[in-house]
């Protein structure tokens, strides 16, 4: 493995580090790593701490033992100096779920967000047990431990030399690099550096994004979508501090789903390069900045005070990202600007069909449906009506939402 810098906090004189798990090696090869992890250490400052935080659980992290990988005994870190009796090495167990669980546990959600029959006394209690949720609250509470550990350097203490691995070093690694910068950083909040975070600790440390997202496949698992659920929840408690907002984080997540972005089409930037993604595919950068005009814009970082966000991450305040319930029925029932608000982004006239499942009975008779009374849409509001009421010219008046197109359609309309 090769520990790389991928941040270095200016404020503090701290340094992150990352890279994969230490493998099952020669005591030469050992050694080898050992010194190296201890140069980086010295190029901090003479005596810095040595903290390796390790993503998965200790259990996880001794079973990589039998495939060849491991852990470090920090012990082995003590001393290799003079100066190293004054310094600290450390290795700190994050207990991240691995790709499976989050696969498993996305699974499990998406399917208790497409349900229409889930009452809303149980809604709290089915939410938990997908434990999506829980995963996301991990990562971010890895991320905060980190970036703290990052910014002791502002209160008088030395500053670290902090390294973050799990296993490969391209997803749980990713995701708490990431975020701790976000949460240290500014610059990553707003829309350009938001972009170049992106691009540095995704795409050129080479997470795979091909593998993460082909459909049933054996390496499948939303742990992009993961780490945006992250940041939107800090944008949650923190709006003021960032220059995109919620519904910008939508669009990159539309964007990323929709698999027709060469930005997320690859596993790293090798396979971009062979497949000519510069002149073949479109950045998804070149639509999501275009939403940075007309938008509010922060203050130079360079005037910036630095201040650390650190997030409640309690899940009794952990937030559930408006994105994922967005065509909810409950949602689009009480929201009726939502359909206005998605046409105004996309410069159309956009209806929003309710889906068949969404109500039992008509929403104006409230007959149940059946095989005598059919459900029908309105195409211009996208409701669920009976035929009957459908035809009546009384409800086309009474029930049609402000800019509805009925009284202009003539078929199925309200």
């Amino acid at each position: 493995r090769l520990p790389v810098l991928t941040y270095y906090y200016v404020k503090a004189g701290s340094a992150l580090l990352r890279c994969a798990q230490p493998h099952s090696c020669s005591a030469n090869e050992f050694q080898n790593d050992r010194d190296l992890l201890q140069k980086c250490r010295d190029a901090v400052c003479q005596g810095a701490p040595l903290i390796i935080y390790d993503c998965r659980s200790r259990v996880a992290a001794n079973a990589n033992i039998f495939r060849g990988g491991g852990v470090e005994d920090p012990d082995s870190f003590l001393p290799i100096r003079a100066h190293s009796e004054e310094s600290t090495t450390a290795v700190v167990p994050l207990d991240i779920p691995n790709i499976h669980q989050v696969q498993s546990s996305w699974q499990e959600f998406r399917t208790l967000v497409q349900r229409s029959d889930v009452s809303e006394s149980k809604w709290l209690q089915l939410l938990g047990g997908t434990q999506w949720l829980d995963h996301c609250h991990r990562v971010t509470e890895a991320s905060l431990t980190v970036a703290r550990r990052l910014a002791k350097g502002t209160t008088g203490e030395k500053p670290s030399c902090v390294v973050v691995h799990c296993s490969d070093g391209w997803d749980r690694t990713t995701q708490v690099c990431a975020l701790a910068q976000v949460l240290l950083d500014p610059r990553f909040r707003t829309m350009e550096g938001f972009a170049a975070l992106v691009e540095k600790d995704w795409r050129r440390f080479g997470h795979r994004f091909a593998d993460r997202s082909t459909r049933g496949g054996s390496q499948s698992s939303p742990i992009f979508i993961q780490w945006l659920f992250c940041v939107a929840a800090v944008i949650a408690q923190f709006p003021g501090e960032f220059e995109f907002d919620s519904g910008d984080l939508m669009s990159l997540a539309d964007l990323f789903l929709s698999r027709s972005i060469g930005t997320f089409l690859f596993n790293n930037e090798q396979e971009a390069k062979e497949a000519m993604a510069d002149r073949t595919h479109v950045s998804v950068w070149s639509i999501w900045l275009h939403r940075q005009r007309d938008r509010r814009q922060l203050q130079d970082t360079a005037d910036v005070d630095r201040k650390l966000l650190e997030p409640v991450t309690s899940l009794k305040s952990f937030t559930l990202w408006e994105w994922a319930l967005r065509f909810d029925e409950v949602v689009l029932l009480n929201s009726a600007d939502i359909v206005d608000r998605s046409a105004e982004r996309l410069d159309l006239q956009l209806v929003v069909m309710l889906r068949d499942t969404g109500s039992p009975h008509c929403m104006d008779c409230k007959g149940d449906f059946g095989y005598t009374r059919l459900r029908h849409h309105c195409k211009a509001c996208g409701l669920l009506f009976c035929r009957a009421c459908l035809l009546r010219t009384k409800l086309r008046r009474l029930i049609a939402p402000p800019g509805c197109l009925g009284a202009l359609r003539s078929d199925k309309v309200c």
